[in-house]
């Protein structure tokens, strides 16, 4: 539902300790934020913000889609990001977390973290054993330095090792912080997975990519040291930042493909044709503007297509090469979400918000994924099956059923088997 923030005064400095109100759209109060802390810049107005939720928030979400990259559960210790990194998915207007300033420029926090946890993990604790599996800071950094004080995800994870043995737990995080918590993540090392996020490899682009964020040196200390210590980590590029060659046509623009053999070029983008709940290179169809107009490709006919790449600023042949040599479990390369790379150049220089062009469903989508939820096969070749009930699926589809129908899904290896003696039924 739409609704609208209210804060007074709005912008102005001095304001730590006020309560501002996030309202619904029928002026229902959603939540509300205490300024804890601001800086204000030369021209009196807000800089940076922090903010603590007065009121519950939405800790805990349940998906309604579950696939390689939709848990069936998420959790937050709060919203946005100080981290500022310009690629970011939250700076979509149907995605956004900030509440008073500009993305990057605020953070709010929920200090009863712990405590949700805990009754999130008692409320769910009847579920089938393949629907308990979390997905921790998609909306935040909850390693954050600046906030890891407050919200103390440290004190999740002692609920998870409490009241939540058998769920498998995935952190995704930029921040060294974590390492600080390294013993106890050791100590949960069979129901944890750690995913280190990365976008390039380059110093230098990072600093163009993400101003704010720890430098990749000190992500790849994350990855190194907690292998040391035997937990499953992952090596996470996403988004891949590859410059693509482009084409505008009927005012849109359009990454231009060449066919392998014949050296062709044609604008176009790749949509799945086959969606069994993953994403994977092999099951995406191209479709392109040819001879004056858009024909979908098969997938074997797609399969000879190729983005044409201007500059790989992720260094990706690197990261695939190397992951394993830093210790990394698993690996998981996802494409651009949203923008371009040379907008999201122009939006660094410019200092703003990057325009977004695309959805997601025309990425170049997902090209390599070890132990990261790709579909594992049988012995013919075909992705394997099994059967589960529909959890967290949109009621209108259970045609009038008090419980969820029975689905036919793939199972996925999200490399479980590498640490949990757990039998996950649809992941491995």
């Amino acid at each position: 539902m739409p609704h609208t923030y209210e804060y007074s005064p709005k912008g102005a400095g001095n304001g730590v300790g006020r309560v501002s109100k996030d309202k619904n759209a029928d002026g229902g109060i959603r939540h509300q934020y205490k300024i804890l802390d601001e800086k204000v810049g030369a021209d009196g107005q807000a800089s940076t913000r922090l903010l603590q939720r007065t009121k519950e928030g939405d800790t805990y979400r349940a998906q309604t889609k579950i696939n390689a990259f939709n848990f069936p559960f998420t959790g937050n210790s709060g919203g946005g990001c100080f981290f500022q990194c310009v690629y970011c998915f939250l700076r979509q207007p149907f995605f956004q977390m900030h509440r008073t300033l500009p993305h990057g420029r605020e953070m709010d926090v929920t200090t009863n973290f712990a405590s949700a946890t805990e009754i999130f993990l008692k409320k769910n604790a009847h579920l089938p054993q393949y629907m308990k599996r979390v997905q921790w800071g998609v909306a935040t950094e909850m390693w954050h330095p600046r906030t890891v004080d407050l919200a103390k995800p440290f004190e999740g994870l002692r609920a998870f090792q409490k009241h939540g043995q058998n769920w498998m737990l995935h952190i995704v995080t930029k921040s060294p912080k974590i390492l600080d918590w390294a013993d106890l993540l050791a100590e949960m090392k069979h129901q944890v997975q750690v995913e280190v996020s990365f976008v390039t490899l380059n110093e230098a682009a990072s600093r163009i990519f993400e101003t704010g964020t720890p430098s990749v040196s000190q992500r790849l200390r994350i990855v190194e040291e907690l292998a040391k210590k035997g937990v499953f980590v992952r090596v996470m590029m996403m988004p891949c930042m590859r410059e693509y060659q482009l084409n505008t046509i009927d005012g849109t623009r359009h990454i231009v493909f060449q066919h392998r053999e014949t050296h062709e070029k044609a604008a176009g983008f790749k949509r799945v044709t086959e969606r069994d709940g993953n994403a994977e290179g092999d099951k995406v169809g191209v479709e392109l503007h040819l001879n004056g107009r858009w024909k979908k490709l098969s997938l074997a006919e797609s399969g000879l297509w190729k983005p044409v790449i201007v500059k790989d600023w992720s260094d990706l042949a690197q990261a695939q090469q190397k992951w394993q040599n830093w210790g990394a479990k698993a690996y998981k390369q996802k494409d651009m979400n949203y923008f371009y790379v040379d907008e999201l150049i122009s939006a660094h220089s410019e200092d703003r918000a990057p325009k977004a062009e695309r959805g997601r469903v025309e990425d170049p989508t997902a090209e390599c994924i070890i132990h990261s939820g790709e579909s594992v096969l049988d012995e013919a070749g075909t992705p394997r099956q099994v059967e589960v009930r529909a959890h967290h699926k949109p009621k209108k589809n259970w045609n009038g059923a008090k419980t969820p129908p029975a689905v036919m899904r793939s199972v996925m290896d999200f490399g479980y088997k590498l640490h949990s003696e757990i039998d996950w039924v649809d992941c491995i």
